[in-house]
């Protein structure tokens, strides 16, 4: 095959693949079980009460996040997350809002803990710096102590 056919192949073969590419599949964060709302609306419902919230900025195609959102559906989680105002803001979708957040980096996920008036708790977190707001994905446990020190950070 000549050089030229070869590159029109694959430039069509690539079309092709492109065109009929599904989207990532959405995260199921257990909407069935836990109450989630958009930034907006978890930030309104926050200035009106003495809760705290935890914001997620997250997206579709990361593996982490889908990873990490499995641990939304443990018991003790789920447990831990009651009194919690919780909000998901989709960093593609949300780019505004990515970056607002994102002093650190505009990795994904980053999980906040937020007053009401959306100022980050830093009292919540165990390291400062890079990757401060990241939440790895291997066991629960992780954001069972960050839940843990969020309840005990001062509003």
């Amino acid at each position: 095959m000549s050089p030229i056919r070869a590159f029109i192949f694959c430039f069509f073969t690539f079309l092709a693949t492109s065109v009929n590419a599904a989207p990532p599949a959405k995260i199921d964060w257990n909407d069935k079980e836990l109450h989630w709302l958009s930034y907006e609306k978890g930030m309104s419902l926050l200035k009106n009460s003495d809760k705290q919230g935890i914001l997620i900025v997250y997206a579709d195609w990361c593996g982490t996040c889908k990873a990490y959102s499995e641990f939304f559906k443990h018991p003790e989680v789920v447990k831990a997350l009651n009194g919690l105002v919780l909000m998901r803001a989709n960093a593609d979708k949300e780019p505004a809002l990515s970056r607002k957040y994102g002093e650190d980096g505009e990795y994904v996920p980053r999980t906040f803990a937020v007053n009401s008036n959306g100022g980050i708790l830093k009292e919540a977190y165990e390291r400062q710096g890079k990757f401060a707001y990241f939440i790895g994905a291997d066991e629960p446990d992780d954001l069972l102590n960050f839940l843990k020190r969020v309840k005990a950070a001062k509003r």
